[in-house]
């Protein structure tokens, strides 16, 4: 945020337009992405403080919701994180497999606690990470619809670093040049019949 707001702040006003219209839902975390459970704790609460104070302000819009630094995770953290005014954080689904639950009950989310300060948690799937943006978007709507019920009481939840979209080696050419992205976005356009996309306070 602070190299846009110095070297491209129409990033900022572009994105402060989407949050706007409320389709871009904004997280907060740690302001300097520290790995959590190795800093201390009125540390933790005063990074994410510091970053959610900067979203309010430049965005006009209050984060719930988090993003886990390198998804590091302790079971102590609920406590902090909740203290935060935070009330989801996003983790990796190995940490949810690592605990016994096998695939199939990670299309939704979890709550969890600590000291009676609870946090809900959304399991990121491994397969979309690995998926986008490497593999053809039709492949990708091919395994959301395996996914898919009649009921629509399935949720995936795709999150992931931003790097893999122009900064890994050959990222840029891929998804623009090529136009992967626009190719991907038309093909969940196309299938809007049945694919939902949600922020994760609306799933909440």
């Amino acid at each position: 945020y602070d190299w846009f707001l110095k070297n491209h702040p129409e990033l900022i006003d572009n994105l402060r337009t989407l949050v706007g219209k409320g389709q871009v839902e904004l997280l907060t975390g740690g302001y300097y992405e520290p790995i959590f459970p190795s800093i201390p704790d009125e540390d933790k609460i005063g990074q994410i403080e510091k970053l959610s104070f900067f979203i309010q302000k430049n965005f006009n819009f209050e984060p719930s919701g988090m993003w886990v630094a390198e998804r590091v995770w302790e079971p102590h953290l609920p406590k902090f994180f909740a203290k935060a005014g935070v009330g989801f954080a996003l983790l990796d689904d190995s940490h949810f497999k690592y605990s016994g639950l096998e695939d199939e009950r990670l299309l939704g989310y979890y709550l969890t606690e600590d000291e009676g300060y609870t946090l809900a948690l959304f399991p990121i799937s491994k397969k979309l990470r690995y998926y986008i943006p490497f593999k053809e978007p039709e492949e990708i709507i091919d395994y959301l619809k395996s996914l898919a019920t009649k009921d629509g009481d399935k949720l995936i939840v795709y999150a992931d670093d931003g790097e893999k979209f122009g900064i890994w080696p050959m990222t840029y050419e891929h998804c623009y040049e090529d136009k992967w992205l626009e190719r991907f976005f038309e093909k969940i356009k196309e299938n809007s019949d049945w694919i939902e996309m949600v922020h994760f306070s609306q799933a909440l």
